[in-house]
């Protein structure tokens, strides 16, 4: 009878303690959601953002998936063909030391991007024969409402003088979600060779992690 006793005891104990250690293994596991990083930023993003249009996140605000690959993990840019038999190509993006976007390298060309207080401000780059930059402006609460954007030729004459502004496009609001991003704003582009302007509208699907 003691022996009886002792392993039903026995089996209590592991029964208990297996309980316990299943919910601590829980709440070990349980993500925490990140709200705010670099990555979303980037897209003018805010929140616990599962995906943007083509974009997904994990839920530690980084980007995993791009176009249904991840861009952060190949080793150089390259090109396939899709099974329509178009060209695709395949970027190599890569973050600095601050864990900010910083470079997007292409097959035949690269843009680098410059961050101030926590915002993107510029980026340039050079795409096949064609020099580029770009000024972000944005308002008190953070969205982007004016972007300059400059390109030139890419020729030995050409770099000493100042890159020439190709245009400048102005975003209005229209419509934010339940947690502050826009899902749809107007664009106004104002090209500076053509005096001509180009007005339409932009549009995004958001998801959350719960």
């Amino acid at each position: 009878m003691k022996k009886i006793a002792l392993l039903a005891a026995c089996v209590t104990l592991l029964v208990f303690g297996s309980c316990d250690n299943s919910q601590n293994g829980k709440e070990d596991t349980k993500e925490t959601t990140v709200t705010a990083s670099p990555d979303l930023t980037f897209w003018e993003l805010k929140g616990p953002v599962k995906s943007c249009d083509e974009v997904e996140f994990d839920r530690q605000g980084m980007m995993a998936q791009y176009l249904g690959y991840d861009p952060f993990a190949i080793e150089e840019p390259y090109r396939e063909i899709d099974e329509e038999g178009y060209m695709e190509e395949f970027s190599k993006w890569e973050r600095n030391a601050e864990g900010q976007i910083s470079t997007v390298t292409g097959i035949e060309g690269m843009t680098a991007y410059t961050w101030r207080d926590g915002l993107m401000v510029h980026n340039e780059g050079v795409q096949e024969a064609t020099e580029f930059a770009a000024d972000y402006e944005y308002d008190e609460n953070g969205l982007l409402v004016k972007l300059y954007e400059y390109m030139r030729e890419a020729s030995d004459e050409e770099k000493e003088s100042e890159m020439p502004l190709w245009s400048t496009t102005e975003y209005h609001y229209l419509e934010f979600d339940s947690h502050g991003n826009w899902i749809r704003r107007e664009v106004s582009v104002v090209y500076a060779d053509y005096d001509t302007t180009e007005d339409y509208e932009e549009t995004r699907t958001i998801a959350y992690y719960e």
